[in-house]
């Protein structure tokens, strides 16, 4: 008679991270990567409320608004309502394969070989003493070294002069990080990478961009936003702004800052941008109150669909909404 291979449930009790992200409820790791938070897979959850702690060879996870907690088996057995007493064999086959582990694997025993290590630290949402570091020490090589802020301002399609002044610590601001920097990808694996990359720096966290090349650019997300890239001039006192341009990318948002659109202090100007084009959080309206709002959507389908449904949103709170199509990609010619 055929019969499952038994399933060493020590190795399931170190793949938290993997079967929270094979659910759909990817972790932000902590510094020093053995502590978690993530969304609770057990109830509605809008705040990250779900924390685990690596101890020893166990992850531990625990729910205050659930008030509920344990490994990954119970984690597996309160989600599918059933009892690990009476259905222990069952659950844990089941998390392996939702994990893809190999069942060879996972019979192995902890004490014939090594446990996997805590996860490396990686990055998560920015805070203020963050951005400095990420973004002083470039700033300063850029200005010391004219051929290689050059050089990297080409590859990113900027005047070297836009990168500098945008490259300043602020609220929010563009960083370069440095090859090595360690994050965690959508799948919640770990990636380092291995030249400098640019990172858009905003409140509750940064978006990291490749360059340009076949296929377009890449990029990594880390943390979530909590308003719109450069709003925090709409959160100041002073200077006055009356007019916003609105676009969908951090990318177009250089591009706009570059031709002289963003001018807070003499012209009440700037420029915001959302995260894409399906970037934009309905709670945000509200910064835009009496305010004259220019879009300048992308020339495709999903821009049309971020000016039309941004602009919906935005009717009857902005004092005015008017769209824009120059060749805005092109602020040099």
């Amino acid at each position: 008679m055929h019969t499952s291979p038994r399933i060493n449930a020590d190795t399931l009790k170190q793949r938290l991270p993997q079967y929270l992200s094979a659910i759909g409820h990817p972790p932000l790791f902590h510094p020093g990567g053995t502590r978690l938070t993530a969304l609770c897979p057990l109830h509605q959850d809008t705040k990250p409320s779900f924390t685990a702690t690596f101890e020893g060879e166990v992850w531990k996870w625990y729910c205050h608004p659930c008030g509920v907690g344990g490994t990954i088996i119970d984690l597996h057995a309160a989600r599918s309502r059933r009892s690990v007493k009476a259905e222990f064999k069952t659950i844990c086959a089941e998390i392996a394969e939702l994990i893809g582990l190999d069942p060879a694997t996972a019979q192995a025993s902890p004490a014939h070989r090594k446990p996997p290590p805590a996860p490396a630290l990686v990055s998560k949402a920015i805070c203020a003493h963050e951005l400095e570091r990420l973004t002083t020490p470039w700033r300063i090589e850029l200005k010391k070294n004219t051929e290689q802020c050059e050089a990297f301002a080409r590859e990113l399609q900027l005047f070297p002069e836009t990168l500098r002044r945008l490259t300043m610590p602020s609220l929010d601001a563009l960083g370069i990080v440095p090859a090595g920097f360690t994050l965690t990808k959508a799948d919640g694996t770990l990636c380092t990478l291995l030249k400098p990359r640019l990172a858009y720096i905003g409140d509750g966290g940064y978006k990291i961009r490749a360059p340009f090349g076949p296929g377009g650019p890449r990029f990594w997300r880390v943390g979530a936003l909590r308003r719109p890239w450069r709003s925090h001039w709409l959160c100041r006192s002073a200077p006055t702004i009356t007019d916003v341009h609105l676009v969908e990318s951090e990318t177009t948002a250089a591009a706009l800052i570059e031709a002289g659109l963003n001018d807070p202090f003499h012209a009440g100007t700037c420029v915001v941008a959302t995260s894409g084009a399906n970037g934009f959080d309905p709670a945000w309206v509200s910064l835009f109150t009496d305010l004259n709002v220019h879009f300048w959507p992308d020339n495709d389908t999903a821009g049309r669909r971020f000016y039309q449904e941004t602009a919906l949103l935005l009717h009857g709170t902005a004092k005015g909404i008017c769209q824009h199509k120059p060749d805005y990609q092109n602020p040099t010619a």
